[in-house]
């Protein structure tokens, strides 16, 4: 009748799809192996506009999801035309999922959950939800997303008839999303073959760094190899654009993935410190960067609601400053853990 999956807030939230591995893996401390050797790299497009993208580098293709290459989470993948044809009701689906400790991630609309702010503004807004549970006395589903009362990733529930018509209309169905119209299904691991090392973590930070084009770019996507920036570089691709002659909009997107770049550093740092008695003046460091990235964020918000370029040359320099002071830290950082390792 009732069954609710473990779920704990994610460390980081930029993207739906690091906020939903990590709402799962968050809840094993088995997992911080894992998650502390990953999400060092990032990448940014060298040309911004309204389809550029940075997200937290992976060694895969932009086709695969860190779901796939965590060795944490089994995968599960059916396309929605093959579940509504051979299931018809995608509760009982979902319900089925549950009852198996998987949690199903699928795109809906939002406008037909009451508990989401599009549906009081009737207003269609697609996007891809995590569900952890359901309670079929009470006919409820329990999900994670942005979308909800607010902008931040939230826990939420909604009835089964209002999640089957965010799920079942037009809106969804009909229009190509970067699930391609599958739904995925995860469960957590009991254990896994994963062996973490800290030269794992040396490794990272010496690509990011030195804003190294991964293999994989290399030797596949050659063609767009040189549209990328890798690492601290994309300070400078940022601070490009906000240099840019008649800039009106800023995509806040970007600040808040640096943002959760500092903070997981925070955390990893922390991590590594109660493994080999690190300093903690790497800890202090990054936690003075993130409250910096917290303010350039409010910055980015003002300027987008005023335009006030004055806001832009604070952001300016206080990104040239950063980046500056974190690679001098890092590479200091570096030398400890050499040692260390």
């Amino acid at each position: 009748m009732k069954k609710i999956l473990d779920t704990k807030y994610p460390i980081i939230t930029t993207y739906t799809h690091h906020a939903h591995l990590l709402s799962i893996l968050g809840t094993s401390s088995m997992t911080k192996f894992w998650i502390f050797s990953n999400y060092i790299q990032i990448y940014i497009n060298r040309e911004l506009n309204v389809n550029s993208w940075a997200d937290f580098y992976f060694p895969m293709p932009y086709e695969t999801r860190p779901f796939e290459l965590c060795k944490w989470i089994e995968v599960q993948k059916n396309s929605e035309e093959f579940i509504d044809k051979n299931q018809g009701d995608i509760i009982k689906y979902i319900i089925d999922l549950i009852d198996n400790n998987y949690y199903v991630h699928l795109m809906i609309n939002y406008r037909y959950l009451s508990k989401s702010r599009y549906n009081k503004k009737n207003v269609d807004a697609r996007h891809d939800v995590l569900v952890y549970g359901y309670d079929s006395e009470i006919k409820t589903l329990y999900c994670a997303d942005f979308m909800f009362e607010t902008s931040k990733y939230s826990f939420c529930n909604c009835t089964y008839d209002e999640f089957y018509e965010a799920y079942n209309n037009d809106f969804v169905k009909k229009q190509a999303s970067y699930l391609n119209h599958n739904i995925y299904s995860y469960k957590l691991k009991k254990g896994c073959d994963y062996e973490f090392h800290i030269n794992n973590i040396v490794y990272w930070i010496k690509q990011y760094i030195n804003s190294e084009t991964p293999e994989y770019w290399k030797g596949y996507n050659y063609s767009n190899m040189n549209n990328i920036a890798w690492g601290i570089s994309c300070y400078d691709i940022l601070i490009q654009n906000l240099k840019s002659i008649g800039i009106t909009y800023i995509d806040v997107r970007f600040y808040c993935l640096l943002k959760d770049h500092k903070k997981i550093m925070i955390e990893r740092l922390r991590f590594i410190e109660n493994n080999t008695q690190l300093l903690k003046e790497y800890v202090e460091f990054f936690e003075e960067i993130y409250s910096e990235f917290v303010l350039i964020v409010n910055l980015v918000i003002k300027y987008n609601m005023t335009n006030n370029l004055k806001i832009i040359d604070k952001i300016v320099a206080k990104l040239t400053e950063i980046k500056n002071n974190e690679y001098e830290t890092l590479v200091r950082l570096i030398d400890g853990l050499e040692v260390k390792s």
